[in-house]
């Protein structure tokens, strides 16, 4: 299906999905959705992910950050430190020559 105004506002319509075609976003924002509007606001300040292997090792880490914290082990302060230096570790070990 092409990533038009009319499909994706439809889709938009059917799903509640954020459209990614910059107009049917517009028409959602005019839905006055509270959840739709504040997804729509974070792209202000929202970067894509780099398109590169070493993310794996991100998400891996932001895994371990997120169980260790909510699971109380260890501080949030102290999860997201060990949590880069993993992420750090293993992107130098696996990816730099």
């Amino acid at each position: 299906m092409r990533q038009t105004k009319k499909n994706q506002t439809k889709f938009y319509d059917e799903t509640n999905e954020v459209p990614a075609n910059k107009a049917a976003r517009a028409a959602a924002l005019d839905k006055n959705d509270e959840l739709t509007n504040a997804v729509i606001g974070q792209y202000e300040n929202a970067q894509p992910m780099p398109n590169i292997p070493e993310m794996a090792e991100v998400w891996t880490g932001a895994e371990n950050l997120m169980f260790d914290a909510a699971s109380g082990k260890k501080t949030p302060q102290k999860s997201a430190d060990d949590a880069v230096k993993v992420i750090e570790d293993n992107i130098s070990q696996k990816y730099t020559k």
